[in-house]
């Protein structure tokens, strides 16, 4: 599977520089971690392009993920949670057509003192995904 970096995520004005690739190694992660083979490919502007990217990789799927919530809140002081909200497309190839649009969600808990970070829920929120991914894509 070849899993393309999403565009970075931001909340309001603040635009959280690296985002998009912290999201791309969590899906890899995610996904090798369960014996399937994914790569890194490019930043692609829409699923379309995504889908002509893992072409020309001769990739049988990819991995398109859009940031659409990504929430790095100072819980200490304010009391609200760092949230993520991420959307995967799974593209089938060649044909190009969306076999999975999945949105998984993360918050952080109360309590953290600076613990919780966006970056540290991606993985547990893409496991259950992971899982019905890979078992979908052998």
């Amino acid at each position: 599977m070849l899993v393309t970096i999403p565009q970075d995520g931001a909340y309001g004005a603040t635009k959280y520089e690296g985002s998009g690739l912290s999201t791309q190694q969590a899906i890899i992660a995610s996904i090798s971690g369960l014996g399937a083979n994914a790569i890194s490919g490019e930043r692609c502007a829409d699923p379309d392009a995504a889908a002509a990217h893992g072409k020309q990789a001769n990739s049988k799927w990819v991995i398109y993920a859009r940031i659409h919530q990504w929430e790095d809140r100072a819980i200490e002081w304010s009391g609200l949670p760092d949230r993520i909200r991420i959307e995967l497309r799974t593209i089938s190839l060649p044909s190009g057509s969306p076999s999975d649009i999945t949105i998984v969600e993360g918050s952080s808990k109360w309590a953290t003192f600076g613990g919780d970070h966006p970056q540290d829920m991606l993985l547990p929120a893409m496991k259950q995904w992971a899982e019905a991914i890979v078992s979908k894509s052998r």
